[in-house]
């Protein structure tokens, strides 16, 4: 949709001075010959073609903006953003939900998308009971202080890049803290027994896990 001006023609068209000087008169004596009601319509002309325009317009700013639709019909679309070709503010819009829109903005001398894909991912920290049932998810860090009893279960669909650690201290005697993991590992590292990682009292443990097409993990433990 596009919303055009008012013109000098259509202000002139619907505008009272190009009215003679006696209107109703008849065409014979110089007038227009333009009944009462007529005459009511002609003054009603010029503020119709205001509001009509004006209508237009709230009715855009009432619709939700749709870029896929570069000639829709909300006042997001009607607005150039300034970055050319026609590239409007519900392209913009449409940008920041995708992530295309970081290329726009600079950081230094590059872009923030590129200097966000150049940033090495950071685990983030995550303190949580050291016994229930906990799924894990990519990217964490979790400490659980002294173990209890824990069962952790693992994604069923993980991505590509998927990574977290456990970090833990286990109770002081043997059997007093266990770690059961739901799911297929190939654990590597210390304490790992039969394929399964075995906690054993007074240590204090970091368990990497990661996804690379089956689920690895490796085991480090010192004592406390």
């Amino acid at each position: 949709m596009t919303i055009h001006e008012i013109s000098e023609s259509e202000l002139h068209e619907a505008g009272i001075s190009s009215l003679s000087n006696h209107p109703t008169s008849p065409y014979a004596f110089g007038g227009e010959g333009l009944t009462p009601t007529r005459l009511k319509e002609r003054f009603d002309r010029l503020p119709r073609l205001v509001a009509e325009r004006l209508n237009l317009i709230l009715r855009a700013l009432a619709t939700a903006p749709d870029h896929r639709d570069p000639a829709g019909d909300s006042i997001a679309e009607l607005i150039q953003s300034g970055l050319g070709d026609g590239h409007s503010l519900a392209d913009f819009f449409g940008e920041l939900t995708d992530g295309t829109a970081a290329g726009y903005f600079t950081v230094g001398d590059e872009s923030l998308a590129e200097a966000l894909a150049g940033k090495e991912p950071a685990s983030r920290i995550k303190s949580a009971p050291g016994s229930g049932v906990l799924t894990l998810k990519s990217g964490f860090e979790y400490r659980f202080g002294e173990l209890g009893d824990l069962t952790v279960t693992l994604p069923d669909e993980p991505s590509e890049d998927f990574a977290a650690t456990l970090v833990f201290d286990s109770k002081a005697k043997n059997g007093e803290s266990h770690l059961t993991v739901r799911g297929t590992v190939k654990w590597s590292g210390d304490d790992v027994v039969g394929g399964n990682v075995v906690v054993f009292g007074g240590k204090h443990y970091t368990c990497m896990l990661w996804y690379d097409g089956e689920y690895q993990g490796i085991v480090r433990s010192v004592p406390r």
